[in-house]
């Protein structure tokens, strides 16, 4: 059952709230064509909900770039093998669209699992090289 909410981030399968999904859109625009954007509003406005939301329209990808090089990593949280099988899947795509191949996925296992294992190796998924860690 969904009720109103007026502090702190709005969640909107729990929280009446207006349609941003154009605003996040254009948003998501300006950031792949790497412009710049800024959220200036008063208490109340929107600001937390609208840049969660943003934040998992665009993913967790992050591209470091160093010197000329580029680095392109996919965080993830551990959620089973099949979700981190779909990972790769996810990160070559990023890849394709950066016309890169090489990537690095790095997946954080919080489980209290005495079968949890930590690792750090190189795949290749999709005829890209993924380094892939599970901490």
């Amino acid at each position: 059952m969904r009720k109103f909410n007026t502090t702190g981030l709005c969640v909107p399968d729990r929280h009446y709230m207006a349609d941003t999904s154009g605003k996040i859109e254009n948003i998501r625009a300006m950031v792949d064509e790497g412009l710049y954007f800024s959220i200036n509003r008063a208490r109340q406005f929107g600001k937390t909900t609208t840049l969660s939301l943003l934040r998992r329209k665009l993913g967790s990808d992050v591209t470091v770039d160093f010197g000329p090089d580029q680095f392109i990593l996919e965080l993830k949280l551990w959620k089973g093998a099949k979700k981190h099988q779909d990972a790769y899947g996810q990160l070559c795509g990023y890849l394709d669209s950066k016309g890169a191949h090489t990537g690095y996925l790095l997946t954080f296992d919080f489980r209290e699992d005495a079968h949890k294992q930590a690792y750090a190796k190189w795949i290749t998924h999709q005829g890209k090289q993924i380094f892939d860690v599970v901490v």
